[in-house]
């Protein structure tokens, strides 16, 4: 919480010296963190480690869309008002909505559907809103979309092109309820959970590292990056 703070209100990483640094820590891992905690915590309103592969019973799965529905429209209003920082809770209501079906399924089973979306979901989302960007497809949708018209942020970018679109981030929440359908009181589960952290940290700062300095690459993500913002 205080480094969704720190990022939304706090000085930019720009500053420079160790408050700048702190800064640059905050941005975007705060996020990132608060996306598998949601996860975690519908995997322990669903059971926690107790429950077995199967349908969450309907009290359980009620609580959840209330939930979300709830959080989807504190979101919404707050987009709707113009609050001056990017607002998550609308994509989170989303969030929980769609994780439902993820409750039936076993840790492991999780952690393997988070691993293939953590791949192939960005890409197919980038591609897929380039694809409709400049098209009457994404304006018809929103035209006709009642979340779009109250807040200016309707399901086509809660899903594909927003801030936080459910295609990148979806992934987290549901390693998020892979990690709740662990044994989280286990000294050993904890010791592998920070064991194969420290490996993915590795591995994907180690990963941004090799592909920056692959000729070319850098550029092509460059403009990747600037073609989001445009069509932000």
């Amino acid at each position: 919480m205080l480094g969704m703070f720190a990022a939304h209100v706090g000085p930019t990483p720009e500053s420079g010296g160790v408050v700048g640094g702190l800064m640059y820590l905050t941005h975007g891992r705060s996020s990132i963190l608060f996306a598998t905690l949601a996860g975690v915590s519908l995997a322990l309103i669903s059971g926690g480690n107790r429950s077995t592969a199967g349908e969450p019973k309907g009290s359980q799965t009620r609580r959840i869309i209330a939930r979300g529905l709830v959080v989807l429209a504190i979101g919404a209003t707050l987009t709707a008002i113009g609050t001056p920082v990017q607002v998550i809770l609308a994509y989170y209501g989303v969030y929980f909505l769609l994780a439902i079906p993820f409750l039936r399924f076993t840790a492991r089973t999780n952690f393997l559907i988070a691993a293939v979306l953590a791949i192939v979901g960005p890409i197919a989302a980038f591609i897929t809103s380039n694809l409709l960007y400049g098209t009457s497809v994404l304006e018809t949708i929103d035209r006709f979309d009642p979340l779009d018209r109250y807040s200016g942020e309707g399901i086509t970018k809660i899903v594909l092109t927003g801030n936080y679109p459910a295609a990148a981030w979806m992934p987290l929440i549901i390693a998020g309820i892979g990690l709740g359908r662990l044994d989280l009181t286990s000294t050993m589960v904890r010791r592998q959970l920070v064991a194969a952290g420290a490996g993915l940290a590795v591995l994907g700062y180690g990963t941004a590292w090799v592909l920056g300095r692959i000729p070319g690459l850098a550029l092509i993500a460059q403009r990747a990056g600037l073609l989001a913002q445009r069509r932000q």
